[in-house]
């Protein structure tokens, strides 16, 4: 939804996941794809990515053709891992680089729609209500919960040390979904663009996770007189 509401500003080239070791090209910005192109085929970009990841960096997910901004998405997870080692420490050397740093508040709700995009629909994202997927409802060990959270708010932690010497925006989704246009001020601000709405055409894809998470309210009572109690809403009215 970020990488959609940053392309939705015309001096932004937003990419996706390019730096991601996949099999795919990850999505750059359709605005760029035309100059990437010129660089290779795709199994020669993919290559020259795996190979030397850093020039592949510098020269193409960081290509910003006539756009004054260019950036791209990369998860906290995957630069804890060793082959993201390189990449980790260039961008942690380059302190003129701004960091937009995404959360969401709610960690089970974060955790829920994980759970759903891996283990039940595989959707990450739709535009269209044909596109939604359907739902089943799961059964979740508490155990597994805690330690995602315990393991989210570490990542968090690190990203705030790796990157303490550049400029860094924190952006929640909630914020995003429940402010959209103060937070395309403060993102348009930070990153010295013109002012601007952001939009996006992304569609929320995770019921509440009383609706598909079958032990929802054992889970709540696991949590009750902990930190995270207050993740845990009410149920929808009518449930």
């Amino acid at each position: 939804m970020l990488v959609r509401l940053l392309r939705s500003h015309p001096h932004v080239i937003a990419n996706g996941e390019v730096m991601a070791f996949t099999d795919s090209l990850g999505g750059f910005d359709v605005n760029i794809r035309d100059t990437i192109s010129t660089l290779g085929s795709p199994e020669e970009l993919l290559r020259w990515r795996r190979e030397d990841p850093l020039d592949f960096m510098a020269r193409a997910a960081f290509e910003s053709g006539d756009h004054a901004m260019v950036g791209f998405k990369m998860k906290s997870d995957e630069l804890l891992l060793e082959d993201y080692q390189s990449i980790l420490d260039a961008l942690v050397a380059d302190t003129e680089l701004p960091i937009l740093h995404l959360n969401r508040d709610n960690l089970f709700e974060r955790f829920v729609s994980w759970v759903m995009v891996n283990r039940v629909t595989g959707v990450t994202w739709a535009s269209r209500e044909d596109q939604r997927p359907e739902f089943t409802s799961v059964e979740i060990d508490p155990a597994e919960v805690e330690a995602d959270f315990d393991e989210a708010t570490r990542r968090h932690g690190l990203v705030d040390d790796w990157f303490q010497n550049h400029r860094v925006l924190n952006v929640t989704y909630e914020g995003l979904v429940a402010r959209p246009a103060h937070e395309s001020s403060r993102i348009c601000e930070f990153l010295g663009l013109p002012p601007r709405q952001l939009t996006t055409d992304s569609l929320k894809l995770t019921p509440h996770p009383s609706e598909v998470v079958a032990n929802y309210d054992d889970i709540r009572r696991h949590f009750a007189d902990g930190p995270y109690a207050e993740l845990f809403s009410d149920p929808p009215t009518g449930r």
